[in-house]
């Protein structure tokens, strides 16, 4: 009397013979689940629609992965039950992987654009010191723009203004730490809040 194969017979009948007939059982069978289990993934995360569509697409490839690097060897028992675990697995553990690769190009692509920003600032304070290539309007902004951030970086501590002070001269990160008494490492720090707060101020 035959007998209706599982879900885990048939995909190892589908490994083992390696037909594409398997790998399509699979996926089809593995659809709704695959896209509910993404889906609610990125809602957790808070992804939008359009980067949870991407997940799903990408999930695809997961599966193939997942069916590729599963050990269809060893006991029958419970064997079904193991597949779908390691299937949920992979599925939950790429997902992660998705996002955190999604949210370290969100990051890069910010930073980028405030470091252009700050460039901006930079070549507009050059550009007003000689006046040349702005309008009085952008001058005024500009000038208020640095009588603000004087002023914050006033409460940070008196070496900041005057390190602001020296390298917007044309002085060198090396010169700056000469002339206030600082290290190398100290410069840093105090360069690298100063143009976080420049780009708050942009923002």
């Amino acid at each position: 009397m035959w007998r209706v194969c599982t879900f885990e017979e048939r995909v190892i009948l589908a490994a083992k013979a390696g037909r594409q007939s398997a790998i399509n059982y699979l996926l089809t069978q593995w659809e709704q689940p695959k896209n509910r289990l993404v889906t609610a993934v990125a809602r957790q995360y808070g992804l939008s629609e359009q980067d949870a569509a991407d997940a799903r697409q990408e999930a695809v490839f997961w599966l193939l992965d997942a069916i590729r690097k599963y050990r269809f060897d060893g006991p029958r028992q419970r064997r079904e039950y193991r597949l779908k675990a390691f299937l949920r697995r992979k599925l939950n553990r790429d997902m992660s992987n998705f996002v955190r690769t999604l949210r370290r190009r969100v990051r890069f692509e910010t930073e980028c654009r405030r470091s252009n920003r700050t460039r901006c600032v930079e070549v507009a304070g050059r550009s007003l010191r000689r006046g040349t290539g702005f309008d009085p309007t952008a001058q005024c902004e500009y000038n208020d723009l640095q009588v603000v951030l004087r002023q914050k970086l006033q409460t940070f501590g008196e070496d900041f203004p005057q390190l602001l002070t020296i390298l917007e001269s044309g002085g060198s990160t090396r010169e700056a730490g000469g002339m206030l008494c600082l290290t190398d490492y100290a410069v840093r720090v105090r360069l690298q809040r100063i143009e976080r707060e420049v780009a708050r101020l942009l923002k």
